[in-house]
């Protein structure tokens, strides 16, 4: 991966003290946890001006969307509606979107009842591989193989032979992706 930043400082905002404002724009790109997700980001200055751009250049893009894709696929479909609706319970009242008007709300107690109900799926605790033919298996956190069918395709070496990426799908990934970097961060 490639982050190209370009940034025009040729505007009033720049003129007090150049460094400052591109260490502040560079700190708000940083902040910017969806930006690594994103093909480009506008950079903008202390005045709202748009000043520049920052373009991730990912050969391997496909590969992370085929990453998500999976999660999406193999791992949110695991989970239950009332669990589902609770995380985004969880989210909404993070970034302070939740209505609650009686204050009833437990954010712990919730909290907790989702990372139980996520720390008992194997499928999720476990690691998760798969390759360049879109196959899955799965190990246990010692690396034992969990399932005799995909044995018998990893063992297949002419169809292994080519493979250029077997690619890690790791439980703190599949997490991320189904709580959100700020829910996960907080109750895990």
């Amino acid at each position: 991966m490639k982050i190209n930043i370009e940034i025009n400082t040729d505007n009033q905002a720049f003129e007090f003290d150049e460094n400052m404002e591109i260490s502040r724009i560079l700190k708000e790109l940083i902040d910017n946890h969806d930006f690594l997700n994103r093909e480009q980001v506008k950079l903008f200055d202390y005045n709202g001006n748009s000043v520049g751009i920052a373009k991730i250049i990912n050969e391997n893009r496909s590969q992370n969307m085929n990453i998500d894709k999976i999660i999406h696929d193999k791992f949110i479909t695991l989970l239950d509606k009332e669990t589902i609706n609770n995380i985004s319970l969880l989210n909404h009242s993070l970034y302070g979107t939740l209505i609650d008007e009686d204050y009833t709300f437990d954010f712990s107690k919730i909290a907790n009842e989702v990372r139980d109900k996520l720390d008992n799926i194997p499928d999720i605790n476990n690691r998760c591989f798969y390759d360049e033919f879109m196959e899955y298996w799965y190990t246990d956190r010692n690396g034992n193989l969990i399932s005799n069918e995909c044995a018998l395709d990893i063992e297949d070496e002419d169809k292994h032979n080519d493979i250029n990426d077997i690619l890690e799908i790791r439980s703190q990934d599949i997490l991320k992706t189904i709580l959100g970097n700020e829910l996960y961060s907080t109750i895990y």
